[in-house]
């Protein structure tokens, strides 16, 4: 497991990452849904660092996810589809059925509906 994602869950068979760019491509196996954390920036919010200086090697961050950036979930070969969550609400949790998800970042959409009004 990766040590930036908390899953909640004892019945959580495998959980394998791989980081793509601003894609994170996660593969869950678990005989139910689960219900998974990602992280936040720890070095801004708790040590108010503008970057991640990785040699301090205390807070090692894999897949960051921004509060206020909005995320697409996919869910490859699921009945669940397409979802649209905001940042906060993957760092509170979320839950995944088992399967192939992509995590992914939509670029420009909050600010492109903002001027739209």
């Amino acid at each position: 497991m990766l040590p930036s994602m908390i899953c909640i869950s004892d019945s959580i068979q495998r959980l394998g990452a791989v980081q793509d760019g601003p894609r994170l491509h996660l593969d869950l196996a678990a005989p139910s849904p689960t219900v998974v954390r990602f992280d936040y920036a720890r070095h801004r919010q708790i040590l108010n660092l503008d970057r991640n200086y990785v040699r301090l090697n205390e807070f090692p961050e894999w897949f960051v996810v921004d509060e206020n950036t909005l995320y697409r979930l996919t869910h490859r070969g699921g009945t669940s589809g397409e979802t649209i969550r905001l940042g906060s609400e993957l760092i509170a949790g979320v839950t995944l059925a088992p399967g192939e998800w992509t995590i992914e970042p939509l670029v420009g959409t909050l600010k492109a509906a903002r001027f739209r009004r």
